[in-house]
């Protein structure tokens, strides 16, 4: 705007923002799914890095549905900086976050929203080391799972061809770590992304073996990990997944949804086809459905302005029903 000012003149002006306002910080870079998560008081949260200039992470809070966002707590940030890969799940009155840095070491952290009875808008849980890190990865890739029993399941790639998993039982601490899958030479695992069962308390993970290029398709492997500990034989859903400029993002940063059925569970993966459209695909009972096409568009992929490798999609995060077998 222009304005017409006289000598001497003095002007006061007021600014107001009149639409959603950008979340402050950086996000990360290949996050996960990482909210906005709601509270009993109806405040927002979600996290990114603190600034262009100090990396720890930051929760941030809206109390006006998204339009503005604060960070709270901020004295009292991880110290583990770097959000390399973050996923975020809520549980009650706590937000759980599993992250990973560059140099694959991982960390666990944990978050009180407004509606906790101790303790309200405040961390809990900082810098708890999963895994120490091994040499420089090609790839960052974490998934975190809230058990119905309010047990935790964190799944992390702990090397270029590996890719591992520990549980934390409620009110307890993190056991032992132990592998999901290992690519045979020359392959390479990474993307994991994990859901819970909406009926009980199996976890269905689904990742992606890949020859390290992106002009090579991949495969999607899915698995399912019991209760008592017993992991299911991979079923391939897809051998033509692609990422376009990157090797390794294939799967939209939400990949994969669990549908919840009379008989129990059905999983949906999606993932990004070699033509650039993205297809899904339901698996059940070992058994992969063939593909059926999501977007008739290609869908974008490594966006530069957000320097993410990511496939530009998302898939929601549970599917209450289903009718008649059609995924809608």
């Amino acid at each position: 705007m222009t304005l017409d000012i006289d000598p001497g003149e003095q002007i006061e002006c007021r600014f107001a923002v009149t639409g959603p306002a950008p979340v402050p910080g950086i996000f990360p870079e290949t996050s996960s799914f990482i909210g906005p998560f709601a509270d009993g008081n109806g405040n927002l949260y979600t996290v990114t890095e603190a600034s262009r200039t100090v990396f720890r992470p930051a929760i941030r809070k809206s109390e006006d549905g998204g339009r503005t966002w604060t960070e709270v707590d901020s004295a009292n940030r991880p110290s583990s900086e770097d959000l390399e890969s973050v996923s975020l799940v809520q549980d009650g009155t706590r937000i759980h976050m599993l992250h990973q840095r560059s140099g694959y070491r991982v960390y666990y952290n944990s978050f009180n929203t407004s509606d906790a009875s101790e303790r309200p808008d405040a961390w809990v849980a900082r810098d708890e080391q999963l895994f120490a890190g091994a040499g420089t990865p090609r790839d960052q890739s974490v998934s975190l799972v809230a058990r119905r029993d309010g047990s935790l399941v964190a799944f992390y790639v702990i090397s270029d061809r590996e890719i591992a998993y520990r549980i934390k039982p409620p009110d307890g601490q993190w056991g032992a770590q132990a592998i999901l899958d290992t690519a045979p030479s020359g392959r390479l695992l990474t993307q994991v992304l994990a859901e819970p069962s909406t009926v009980g308390d199996t976890v269905s993970v689904a990742y992606q073996d890949h020859g390290g290029s992106s002009s090579v398709p991949s495969r999607i492997l899915v698995r399912s990990l019991a209760p008592d500990g017993l992991l299911s034989a991979p079923v391939t859903v897809a051998t033509d997944a692609i990422s376009g400029s990157s090797g390794y993002k294939a799967m939209p940063n939400r990949g994969l949804a669990v549908l919840a059925g009379t008989a129990g569970d059905r999983l949906y993966v999606a993932w990004r086809r070699t033509d650039g459209r993205l297809v899904g695909s339901a698996v059940e009972g070992g058994i992969a459905t063939p593909p059926e096409v999501i977007s008739d568009l290609r869908t974008y992929q490594n966006p530069l302005s957000v320097l993410s490798n990511q496939v530009v999609a998302a898939m929601a995060p549970n599917l209450q029903r289903y009718v008649d077998g059609d995924l809608g």
